[in-house]
């Protein structure tokens, strides 16, 4: 079945079977066959990121490898228990509308917010930017710890990116949680890894209120407010 459905690609079930006979149940990222040649490069360098990501830094998804299932290009992965967004739907009273977010406690909120906060050191260590920070890509292990994943969009520190964003509200990453440069960098300056620390304080409103930033606006609000007025997510009192 599908597990996910991303901007790069659906994520199903799949059974890894190793040279031994023992199988593993795990996530296969598939890119649907016909796809362009740049959606071929685009799912590569995803791939190496994605692998570079994951041996240089304990925090992030672990990566099996990448092979070629009913001709789709497949990148394999450990199988999670659920992601964060999941986690923070599934905390609601028979009273809350189903599917509506709540906060979570406050030390559980500074425990994943601490281990997002060291995985994202890890990643601009070795010099990966995430650029797609959000709960649903925050995928929880057997042990309750956070690990980041979807590595779509990411880039390596000091490339040379440019946002038309300005003009269409389609900045890459997901508008909630992008930082000014992302919305604009002509005005704001080119994408670094601080771009991650804007998204990483957004996911932190969002699990200490229990609600979405710029929660109902569409992407050229979201622009509107963060690039035009320079207003930043509300923080809950206390």
């Amino acid at each position: 079945g599908i597990i996910w459905r991303g901007a790069s690609g659906i994520v199903r079930e799949a059974t890894l079977t190793r040279r031994s006979g023992a199988t593993e149940e795990v996530a296969a990222k598939m890119l649907a066959p016909g796809a362009s040649e740049r959606e071929v490069q685009n799912f590569a360098k995803e791939y190496e990121l994605s692998l570079a990501a994951a041996q240089g830094c304990s925090g992030t998804c672990r990566i099996y490898g990448c092979v070629r299932i009913d001709g789709a290009l497949c990148l394999v992965m450990k199988r999670y228990v659920g992601n964060l967004t999941q986690k923070m739907m599934a905390r609601r009273d028979v009273s809350d509308a189903v599917g509506v977010r709540i906060a979570l406690p406050l030390h559980e909120a500074h425990t994943y917010l601490l281990q997002i906060a060291q995985a994202l050191a890890e990643l601009h260590a070795i010099g990966i930017c995430v650029r797609d920070l959000k709960p649903s890509n925050l995928l929880e292990d057997d042990f309750g710890r956070l690990v980041v994943a979807d590595f779509g969009v990411a880039m390596l520190a000091g490339a040379t990116l440019t946002s038309t964003a300005s003009q269409t509200g389609s900045g890459v990453g997901t508008a909630c949680y992008m930082a000014p440069e992302q919305h604009d960098s002509e005005e704001f300056g080119k994408v670094t890894p601080k771009a991650d620390i804007w998204a990483w304080g957004c996911i932190a409103v969002e699990m200490l209120s229990g609600s979405v930033p710029w929660s109902g606006m569409r992407a050229l609000e979201i622009l509107g407010c963060v690039v035009n007025k320079k207003q930043t997510p509300q923080v809950p009192p206390g």
